[in-house]
């Protein structure tokens, strides 16, 4: 349908049902069906959790990549061994490390989302430390810090900033 409503379009997202869980085998087939029916697409985006680049080798995401895979979507919602264990993500900050590697070995430009609150009070703290430990995160773990704490005293914040810039 979009090949008969908008033939010139260049970009595409698949977002929904998490496509990248796919494997190699059936996630190109789709990327090549688009480049076949969309033949002016150039960049195609999807979201996907860490989990979903295990079953996929370097030289697989090369060849999405080629096929106009451009972008990733990480739901990687923390860096924090416990909260990720305590929300069942399937993996640990490591993993996220390692998977991510494989995606700038390829070329696959990607950004995460970390879920604000996700550790609860009584864990907010380690949470935003060790997720701010993910390079890729630096500066949005920078901002979610500043939100989370706004209602702490100045005090504490300032603290708590420089000890995360301090991690840097």
């Amino acid at each position: 349908e979009l090949a008969r409503t908008d033939p010139d379009a260049t970009t595409i997202q698949l977002l929904s049902a998490n496509p990248l869980v796919l494997p190699y085998d059936k996630l190109a087939p789709i990327l090549e069906m688009i480049r076949r029916y969309l033949p002016k697409m150039e960049y195609v985006y999807l979201a996907g959790r860490v989990t979903d680049l295990k079953n996929k080798t370097v030289g697989e995401l090369k060849k999405l990549k080629e096929l106009g895979m451009r972008e990733i979507s990480l739901g990687v919602e923390s860096g924090d061994d416990w909260t990720l264990d305590r929300i069942h993500k399937g993996y640990h900050a490591s993993d996220i490390l390692e998977q991510c590697r494989k995606l700038e070995e390829a070329g696959i430009a990607y950004w995460m989302t970390f879920l604000n609150g996700v550790a609860g009070k009584s864990h907010s703290r380690e949470h935003a430390i060790h997720s701010a430990e993910i390079p890729e995160a630096k500066g949005e773990l920078l901002k979610y810090i500043e939100q989370f704490m706004e209602n702490s005293d100045e005090k504490e914040l300032r603290a708590y900033r420089e000890r995360i810039t301090r991690a840097f």
